[in-house]
């Protein structure tokens, strides 16, 4: 007899427990947005050209294609290549990913370039949690 009550305790719990495990609900997957950093140049700007303006784009992947962003700087011109070595390219590249990382992108990979004169900066392939 007593274990038959057992038996039947076992199967009552079970049978309180069945219907709140199946409404729990399910854990979704993590969703991810990315952004590439890329297509940095320079010009030659001011009278006498003594500035040099450097200009990054930054493109957010959406499924209707790339939503683009420009970050501008702008340094004194120098040395006897001024648009491939400015201080505007590194300045430039640190104030577009010092923003991006402000909003919450982290870098998931860097993809070097040769140096092509002024177009000398890689990709940074980045991506934070959608919202």
């Amino acid at each position: 007899m007593m274990a038959g009550m057992n038996r039947f305790r076992i199967i009552l719990a079970l049978a309180l427990a069945l219907p709140a495990l199946s409404q729990q609900t399910p854990v979704e997957a993590e969703k991810w947005e990315y952004c590439m950093v890329s297509a940095a140049y320079a010009n030659l700007v001011s009278p006498g050209q003594k500035e040099v303006e450097a200009t990054l784009a930054v493109c957010y992947a959406e499924s209707a294609g790339c939503r683009k962003r420009t970050f501008v700087a702008r340094a004194p011109a120098s040395g006897s290549d001024p648009l491939a070595y400015s201080p505007a390219l590194t300045d430039v590249t640190a104030k577009a990913l010092a923003d991006l990382g402000a909003e919450g992108w982290e870098l998931v990979s860097f993809v070097p370039q040769a140096d092509r004169g002024f177009l000398w900066l890689g990709q940074y392939i980045m991506k934070r949690r959608k919202p």
